[in-house]
């Protein structure tokens, strides 16, 4: 007799290849795992496991709406992101790896330049996972999350009770474009601004993968026109709420390196990172004068 699990696993994978889903072995043996509450492992070793009909509706459920290109990490409800959990739905952007780049920096800034306890902004927070990062790495940092969502403000706090950091990280719900006076007297002056902002061309989202056009908010996706228009919001804001000395971090998009560095070093030092594959995209920029 066929091994049930097995034949999930295998009716899964066809299911999501026909989508277009190039992991579909892999998310299939996700999606089954998560349903049976066992490890990817134990599905391969626990050979007589008994399935419920009602677990293998619910797995064909999943596959289907995967089958739809809704992200795995919506249906499953979270997402991993330098070594912790976040919860994620549709009102937050997905956390990426490409985002560890500037988590790292941040960090490593912390503990090089920095001997007492400092202050850090993250602008447009999602599900919060840079500030909550960089709290769980350092204690020596006391933190603000802005995001002009209050669905993604409900959904970082979620996330900070659930990573222990209930209390350490003050949450503000504000626009980049709200008024700064405001902003200014919530914060104060700050050694440390971040953010992963919304910088792609507004006519190239309709050209990304559906997981990003047709499920993530447009809100956090949408940079203008040529998808700077917030990035230069922000430039202009860390100006004036970085102390001397104190760094921007701010994510950028593959291309945007020369212009971005045209309109910041107006202002700050340049520097960038970059990611895994050699593509600049963490703008480092130091406040001087």
């Amino acid at each position: 007799m066929e091994n049930k699990i097995l034949s999930l696993i295998h009716y899964g994978e066809a299911k999501l290849s026909e989508a277009g889903i190039t992991s579909a072995k892999y998310e299939a043996e996700i999606l089954l795992s998560y349903v049976l509450k066992k490890t990817r492992l134990k599905l391969y070793t626990d050979i007589k496991g008994f399935i419920p009909q009602e677990k293998e509706e619910e797995y064909k459920q999943l596959l289907g709406e995967r089958s739809k290109r809704k992200p795995l990490q919506y249906i499953l409800g979270s997402s991993d992101f330098y070594g912790f959990k976040f919860k994620v739905n549709e009102n937050v952007l997905i956390p990426r790896p490409e985002t560890e780049v500037l988590v790292e920096g941040v960090i490593d800034r912390i503990v090089n330049c920095f001997e007492k306890k400092i202050s850090v902004l993250d602008i447009g927070t999602g599900s919060g996972n840079i500030p909550i990062s960089i709290a769980k790495s350092s204690s020596m940092v006391d933190i603000y999350a802005m995001d002009n969502s209050a669905e993604a403000l409900e959904i970082a706090k979620y996330n900070a009770r659930e990573n222990g950091l209930e209390g350490r990280i003050k949450f503000i719900q504000m626009s980049i474009y709200d008024d700064y006076a405001k902003l200014k007297e919530k914060v104060g002056h700050v050694d440390i601004i971040t953010s992963n902002p919304p910088y792609i061309p507004t006519e190239q989202i309709k050209d990304l993968m559906p997981e990003i056009s047709e499920y993530e908010p447009r809100a956090a996706l949408d940079g203008g026109e040529d998808g700077l228009e917030i990035i230069k919001k922000i430039l202009l804001v860390a100006n004036g709420l970085l102390r001397y000395n104190g760094a921007l971090f701010l994510e950028i998009w593959d291309g945007q390196k020369e212009t971005v560095q045209s309109f910041a070093k107006k202002y700050f030092s340049i520097d960038f990172n970059n990611d895994l594959s050699g593509t600049p995209r963490v703008l480092i920029a130091e406040k001087r004068n």
